[in-house]
């Protein structure tokens, strides 16, 4: 792909494969993003038909290390809201009356389907509906933990209405509480300051979350009430033909361990150089504003190739725009961000008050009346695509090409942060610090829960998709899960996910071959792996195999295959099961020795596969030998003694009875007395009341929502017959 097109005009023809490849720059804002085709013609048609999915940024360190540790340590769920409706609408306004004649309908996209030769669009649904994650009538239920904070990152694929999306409790009447939303981004990038409270469309309802097709809004929820029930509720703007608002999901609030949650903390997050906020720039600096006019067309053109230039800007020079008409035809914007400038209530719609705010930044814009925007084209020259993001809209022409000019970075360039310039993120990289201050000492054990101090992506990596249903000390607020054995005596990590790392600050006091063991929790006194290199864990439930690599001096896990720089250890066992107990755990030896140099270093221990039920208690690196040979055979042993202690451990063996006591000397026979009667006394019976024993309430487990990933699906061009130009 070359960026000097936007990637936009790539055509992968039916049956080709197109292979996209995107740098992206160390300082890039961590946020939510989405793709989905934009073959000219038929954008409609593929993207509505489902071939659509999210995309998500993860922070850099710069950005991690300025982000206060109750935001790092959000537990996520995702939704992905895809519409379709009706076949053929009329849409009137003071301006404009007008047939739009590809707003498909669920028999169109079935129809174009079958007739293009891919039948992966085909349903006998007759309705408009809306799926969330895939998910029609309201089936999808996303799990949060009760009084606790969750990220909702939402993602509004849409087709051609804005839409309004509440949280409500599902059992009208039941006196449960609205759950707590505030707003954190738009579109990928950070408000200036978070949290915002979103408001409701009146006061004391429910707060309304505006989407316009291609939104993206990233919000914490905080509900009370273990048990309670609420539903995610979507409604179109606008749109007579479905006036109620459909349930698209339910949120189920499961117990918590923990005392409710305070309210996240006022926060203003660094911005990278390319979101610098642009609203305290003069009129000269700005410039006269150019104007964008939403009507049918743009600017009364329409597009006609992308080497006709609508607009040309300056590399790195900001401007301002003056863009009417989204309230019908949403503006969106490739490559940059535009930030809102000034903002006045006939800008705003009704069903979500104070939406629009003034310094925000996005990418997708509707709303009422003409909107100032600001843009400052950042890094990337060339052509950057304006256009209606009602596809169907785009499809017949409302797209337009600006250019950007000057030197800037491509598909063969990637961007570079000029000059050091992070904007307001530390300049230095933050580095982790030992866990209580104290480098771990080599040979010797390391906890696995006492990884290094810093936060997300400084001291570790967590994909935060598990439910943090009670994490224990000593890492209460980190956003590793950390559990407890059932007896309390010790602490595990768990819910490993691929791409998971954790970092540990040692000392290594002897240079030389070590031997790696993961312990389990109940060590034993006399353990296999008295030199070996052993990591203590239980494989969990229904799950077997281990894959993970340990590294010395690395910032983060290599993703090049072939990269052995800093490399200690590589363990891929596909076969090993330990236990179906999570508290039941063996000793896995690794089965190659490690190499490690005298001194003070990081290790960092990364996870190549998903392991959600392992537990990890420890790790020990024991001196081995001088050299790999002599250390082989020390090794081999210690992992047998290791295999066979697994062994017994899923195959125990019930020890034999003992022999029945055999008496010293033999028995003499009893010499028989007569029995005399004894006549028996009546004793009455005495009631015994019975005592009441209260029933003990047990808690609910909770169980995390997985979110469904969308499946990448190749774009396939559609004959015309689908989509008019």
């Amino acid at each position: 792909m070359s960026c000097a097109n936007d990637g936009t005009f790539t055509v992968i023809v039916a049956g080709d494969e197109n292979e996209y490849i995107y740098t992206v720059s160390c300082d890039h804002s961590g946020g939510t993003n989405w793709y989905h085709p934009h073959f000219h013609g038929s954008s409609a048609l593929q993207t509505n038909g489902g071939a659509a999915g999210m995309l998500i940024i993860e922070p850099g360190v710069r950005e991690s290390a300025d982000t206060p540790m109750l935001y790092q340590s959000l537990p996520e769920q995702y939704l992905i809201i895809q519409s379709l409706s009706e076949q053929c609408l009329m849409i009137q306004s003071l301006l404009e009356l007008y047939l739009i004649i590809q707003d498909f309908s669920v028999q169109d996209l079935t129809a174009y389907s079958l007739m293009s030769g891919d039948a992966v669009f085909d349903t006998n649904i007759q309705d408009p509906f809306a799926t969330v994650n895939g998910c029609t009538g309201g089936s999808q239920v996303i799990n949060v933990e009760a009084g606790q904070w969750t990220r909702l990152r939402t993602l509004h694929s849409g087709n051609l209405y804005n839409a309004i999306v509440t949280i409500e409790p599902a059992a009208a009447g039941a006196n449960t509480p609205l759950c707590d939303v505030v707003l954190l981004q738009k579109d990928g990038a950070w408000l200036g300051t978070v949290p915002r409270t979103v408001q409701g469309t009146a006061p004391g309802e429910a707060p309304a979350l505006f989407f316009t097709p291609s939104s993206r809004n990233d919000v914490a929820v905080r509900c009370a009430g273990a048990g309670a029930k609420h539903e995610i509720r979507y409604a179109q703007v606008n749109n007579a033909l479905r006036a109620d608002p459909e349930v698209i999901a339910t949120l189920e609030v499961s117990p918590s361990t923990r005392p409710p949650a305070a309210d996240l903390p006022q926060w203003s997050p660094c911005r990278p150089a390319y979101l610098q906020d642009l609203t305290g720039l003069t009129p000269q600096q700005l410039g006269n504003a150019y104007p964008i006019e939403l009507r049918q067309t743009i600017n009364n053109a329409q597009f006609s190739g992308p080497e006709d230039y609508m607009h040309e800007l300056e590399l790195a020079v900001p401007e301002q725009w003056l863009v009417t008409g989204t309230d019908l035809h949403p503006l969106h914007v490739h490559v940059n961000h535009f930030q809102i400038g000034k903002v006045t209530a006939a800008n705003q719609w009704a069903e979500a008050p104070e939406w629009l705010q003034e310094g925000d930044y996005m990418d997708s814009l509707s709303a009422k009346g003409s909107v100032q925007l600001l843009v400052r084209p950042e890094r990337f020259s060339g052509v950057m695509i304006i256009h209606c993001h009602i596809t169907s809209h785009a499809d017949q022409g409302m797209m337009a090409v600006f250019n950007i000019k000057g030197k800037g970075a491509d598909a063969l360039s990637p961007p570079q942060v000029a000059a050091g310039d992070f904007g307001t993120c530390p300049f230095l990289v933050p580095q982790s610090a030992p866990f209580r201050g104290t480098p771990a000492t080599i040979p010797g054990v390391i906890e696995a829960e006492q990884f290094d101090t810093g936060g997300q992506n400084i001291a570790y990596w967590n994909d935060n998709t598990d439910d943090l249903a009670g994490p224990v000390p000593p890492r209460s607020l980190e956003a590793v899960e950390v559990v407890a054995s059932t007896d309390g005596a010790t602490t595990s990590v768990t819910s490993i996910r691929a791409g998971e790392w954790l970092k540990y600050t040692v000392n290594v006091e002897q240079t030389g071959t070590y031997g790696l063991t993961m312990f389990s929790v109940r060590r034993e006194g006399s353990t296999s792996s008295t030199y070996a290199l052993v990591a203590t864990l239980s494989t969990g439930p229904g799950r077997k195999g281990v894959s993970w690599s340990l590294w010395s001096g690395q910032r983060s896990c290599p993703t090049d295959p072939k990269e052995t720089t800093g490399l200690v250890s590589r363990v891929a066992d596909s076969n090993l099961k330990l236990s179906d107990d999570a508290d039941v755990y063996g000793a896995y030896v690794a089965p190659e020795p490690a190499a490690l140099t005298a001194g003070p270093q990081t290790l960092l221990l990364c996870f190549d596969k998903d392991m959600v039920n392992a537990r990890i208690d420890s790790l020990a690196l024991r001196y081995c030998a001088a050299s790999a040979a002599l250390c082989a055979p020390r090794l081999a042993a210690a992992a047998a003694a290791a295999a066979a202690r697994n062994d017994a451990l899923l195959n125990p063996v019930a020890p034999p009875p003992p022999p029945p006591a055999v008496p010293a000397t033999e028995p003499v026979p009893a010499k028989p007395v007569p029995a005399k009667p004894v006549a028996a006394k009546p004793v009455a019976a005495k009631p015994v009341a019975a005592k009441p024993v209260a029933a003990k309430p047990v808690a609910a487990k909770p169980v995390a929502a997985k979110p469904v990933a969308a499946k990448p699906v190749a774009a396939k061009p559609v004959a015309e017959t689908g989509a008019r130009a």
